[in-house]
């Protein structure tokens, strides 16, 4: 049978698509559009969808960060999920996660991903951070640990992450 995972969608990069008036990258998908773009992800455990908003990274400031975590807490209350994934720009992407390290407290892991390409690239690399974390909310290794990062099928503490370049996977 398989287990239920709440995802947060926030927005960032993982949300956006190229602008084909403005050639830039803009917030367009909402939680759910993203999940059917990422089928397999259905495949791993059963979705709650929770669209918190479509926030670039730089726009996720530290009441909106606190404003995630209560919502985080207010979801969870009912322990029926195996784990939480929250999606999330990745320029403030650091700052969210330890926020919620430090805010939340649950034996469920709680584990934030972005991606440093946008749906419109063909090497979106979204899908791939999004099932790595559904494993990684399902695996029993993860309880207990607190707040985790999972980018580039690497999973590191809250504590423990900083971004160094804006466009390398493996920052």
């Amino acid at each position: 049978m398989k287990r239920n995972i709440l995802i947060v969608f926030t927005g960032g990069t993982f949300s956006m698509m190229i602008d084909k008036e403005t050639g830039g990258a803009i917030p367009r998908y909402s939680g759910m559009e993203l999940l059917h773009k990422i089928p397999e992800a259905k495949k791993l455990a059963n979705l709650t969808c929770y669209d918190f908003g479509k926030y670039p990274g730089p726009h996720m400031t530290p009441k909106l960060m606190l404003k995630l975590s209560k919502k985080i807490r207010e979801l969870i209350k009912e322990k029926k999920y195996a784990g939480v994934v929250v999606t999330h720009g990745t320029d403030t992407l650091e700052e969210t996660a330890y926020l919620l390290d430090l805010t939340i407290d649950t034996d469920i892991p709680i584990v934030v991903i972005g991606s440093m390409k946008n749906s419109s690239e063909p090497d979106w690399d979204g899908p791939r951070n999004l099932t790595d974390a559904i494993r990684v909310c399902l695996s029993s290794n993860c309880r207990n640990l607190g707040t985790l990062v999972c980018l580039n099928s690497q999973i590191n503490a809250a504590s423990e992450v900083t971004k160094t370049h804006t466009d390398e996977l493996d920052t």
